[in-house]
């Protein structure tokens, strides 16, 4: 069978100088350990870099169609030093050259194919990529189980008002900030040292947590910021009152699992009155985002 192999124009890796030099020398030293995939069309779903680094070495391609159920076993000659140094270069060489496009990744996987990446090993943070690995922060599996059956169930809490926007616990709203405070998202997600997170940044890195709220308490997290979701003058109303609903059931949802929580006060003007459902009289406990040369807009939030 003859097949143009051709590079993956959406290839979410970039990788990394350090990678590529490794895995020329990998290749160059040790031969081909790993193969690539292709579609029908040619193209590489997997193995863009192992291509690159074959051509310019001068390696050819034998094609391997696979039948149902079959997986491809690549035979070497290799024994002794070689042998053990080939077992090391193929872990090696794969960690030291990821350096995914978040960016590509979120239009593509999630956006237009609705894959949800942290279900498949990505976690994202804000100085690139991680793996969730086998470290899933939950510790021993059964006991990670045993906490989140322990949760609370999917419920329709207490409303004041018209909308049914849920009502926050006063008695569950945060008081001083206990640090460190950081960005969910901006490290490793299921960190164990920090005794709050806030969300303001890209939505998309908290979007999971609305199919599963109860997995950020796993972290040991002490308070929690309402997730920010974007809420402008030209959002439609009725579509800000969704987003306003989702925010306030997950922050009551982790009142009732015994987290404090600050109630989310970075909404446009159009909102700000809205943003006010489901939040008791009493309450002291806010997040807002803060823009330099900008300090005028708290004036009024009251």
């Amino acid at each position: 069978m003859s097949v143009k192999i051709k590079l993956d124009a959406k290839n979410f890796n970039c990788h990394t100088d350090s990678g590529m030099q490794l895995l020329e020398k990998s290749i160059g030293e040790v031969g081909v350990i790993e193969s690539i995939a292709v579609d029908k069309k040619g193209e590489i779903i997997t193995g863009n870099a192992r291509f690159e680094t074959f051509e310019k070495l001068g390696y050819k391609p034998k094609i391997v169609e696979l039948g149902k159920m079959e997986y491809p076993v690549i035979q070497t000659d290799l024994e002794g030093e070689k042998r053990v140094k080939a077992a090391i270069l193929a872990n090696t060489t794969a960690q030291m050259n990821i350096n995914l496009d978040m960016k590509l990744m979120q239009q593509v996987a999630v956006e237009e194919f609705d894959i949800n990446i942290e279900e498949i090993g990505v976690e994202e943070a804000e100085d690139g990529f991680r793996s969730t690995g086998n470290d899933d922060g939950l510790g021993d599996k059964e006991e990670g189980n045993g906490f989140c059956n322990s949760m609370p169930t999917d419920c329709i809490y207490e409303s004041n008002n018209e909308y049914e926007i849920p009502n926050l616990l006063l008695s569950g709203q945060a008081g001083k900030l206990m640090l460190p405070c950081a960005a969910w998202g901006a490290d490793s997600r299921l960190r164990k040292d920090v005794a709050t997170y806030h969300f303001y940044v890209e939505e998309y890195r908290f979007e999971n947590l609305w199919k599963n709220p109860e997995k950020i308490l796993i972290s040991g997290v002490k308070a929690l910021a309402e997730p920010n979701c974007s809420l402008f003058d030209t959002t439609p109303v009725a579509y800000g009152l969704h987003l306003i609903y989702k925010k306030r059931w997950i922050a009551r949802y982790w009142q009732e699992c015994g987290i404090l929580v600050y109630a989310d006060l970075n909404v446009s003007s159009k909102f700000m009155e809205y943003n006010k459902l489901g939040i008791p009289k009493g309450y002291n406990a806010f997040f807002y985002k803060g823009i330099r040369g900008k300090d005028s807009v708290f004036e009024n939030r009251n």
